[in-house]
């Protein structure tokens, strides 16, 4: 059991709610595009990163909705990228 201190000051309420603020780095925003480009579902890109879903999405939303579009323009049925097509080759018709 700890002994508190009777001195002293008593913790501000930033002290005793939540979690300290998130920052994203230029590295954690590369991660996240990667992982989100991959398909990686947002709650598991939040977990990886020990923050919550909102969290991801308030920090995060250009990357998030970057790799969204790179996705779609690369993995859509339509696009001759896709790696999914029969034989992983699209052919014109």
């Amino acid at each position: 059991m700890s002994h508190i201190d009777p001195t002293s000051a008593p913790p501000c309420a930033s002290e005793l709610i939540g979690s300290p603020a998130h920052a994203p780095t230029p590295k954690l925003r590369t991660q996240v595009f990667a992982l989100a480009s991959l398909g990686v579902p947002h709650g598991q890109i939040a977990k990886s990163l020990g923050i919550s879903s909102r969290d991801l999405r308030i920090h995060y939303y250009p990357e998030l909705v970057g790799a969204a579009e790179f996705w779609a323009l690369n993995f859509s049925p339509l696009s001759a990228k896709n790696p999914f097509t029969p034989g992983g080759v699209h052919v014109e018709q």
